[in-house]
């Protein structure tokens, strides 16, 4: 099972809008399928960045932040792992550190199964990296 990061709205609101320009302007200057496709895609690509980075037990998925693509980051690459408490917000900050960089998560802190779920796949994944 994956968990996925947290997300702001403002997030949300920014694609939606990026969305209807994309396809006003595939509308206005081309209305042919293939500029509906482009729109599209290019939407489709800001939302897996957006909201498909997270963790599971065996690997990391990170956005690159010099290219437009996630990276799937298995336990034998990552040489620091580090989970903190975010005060005054219900939020967990997980750095990983791969291939030189450092990569900055943040995961929704809630109280419900999600949770116990996250606390899980944290615990595995830190475990195998400490091995």
């Amino acid at each position: 099972m994956t968990i996925f990061i947290k997300q702001r709205p403002l997030v949300q609101w920014i694609l939606i809008a990026y969305a209807v320009l994309a396809f006003y302007m595939a509308y206005q200057w081309g209305s042919t399928i293939q500029d509906y496709a482009l729109a599209g895609s290019s939407v489709l690509l800001l939302y897996s960045v957006a909201f498909f980075q997270g963790i599971n037990k065996d690997s990391v998925l990170v956005f690159l932040g010099t290219t437009s693509l996630l990276k799937r980051i298995k336990v034998s690459e990552i040489d620091h792992i580090l989970l903190e408490e975010v005060s005054d917000k219900t939020t967990y900050r997980l750095k990983i550190v791969a291939f030189g960089e450092e990569f900055t998560q943040l995961y929704q802190r809630d109280h419900s199964k999600k949770e116990g779920a996250f606390t899980k796949e944290l615990t595995e994944l830190l475990a195998a990296v400490n091995n």
